[in-house]
């Protein structure tokens, strides 16, 4: 398919394959870490629920349920996997843009609202520049080629993943390393 037939979503997904950053038949490295968090403050992961008049707290914690291989069950707070891939995008976020790796400079969507090349605005940059159906003009192509290294296909974007680009990471839940429910207010 020529390019001038592609949408500006087809272009950029090409540039991907092309590049090798959309490969995922395949696994290079695969690395497993098992770690073991500790609180050094006060935590709280709300459930994000809206509590009914009379209850006894304002905001509920996230629980979760974990069999063990033992058919040990655990019933009580975690905190959810995507909060802590959420953490450490930020803070990959954070260093990438410290040594130059993304981009700094606002980008500047069709409707003149200006966004980051983070995490939070992925989805808003993709509705400016990769949901036109039609044809991806030669303007639209040279702006997804400017901003495909340092923005549209960092490397934050290409580990943690974007609308146009699935994760390489996956973060499960954490609980309690004694299953034990934690003390809660």
């Amino acid at each position: 398919m020529s390019t001038l037939q592609l949408s500006c979503r087809q272009y950029l997904e090409d540039m991907l394959v092309k590049r090798g950053f959309a490969d995922f038949h395949k696994y290079d490295l695969e690395y497993v870490l098992d770690l073991t968090l500790q609180n050094t403050s006060p935590l709280h992961i709300g459930s994000g629920g809206i509590e009914p008049l009379g209850s006894s707290v304002d905001l509920s914690l996230v629980r979760g349920q974990l069999y063990t291989p033992d058919n040990v069950l655990y019933e009580g707070p975690i905190i959810p996997g995507s909060s802590l891939k959420g953490v450490l995008r930020s803070l990959a976020e954070s260093i990438a843009i410290s040594v130059n790796m993304l981009r700094r400079d606002p980008v500047k969507l069709s409707n003149d609202k200006e966004v980051m090349c983070t995490g939070e605005y992925l989805a808003d940059i993709e509705g400016g520049l990769l949901k036109s159906s039609g044809v991806c003009s030669e303007e639209e192509m040279s702006i997804v080629n400017e901003l495909f290294d340092d923005c549209l296909a960092s490397p934050v974007v290409r580990l943690f993943g974007a609308p146009w680009l699935g994760s390489h990471v996956i973060v499960y839940d954490a609980y309690p390393a004694d299953l034990k429910s934690p003390r809660t207010m």
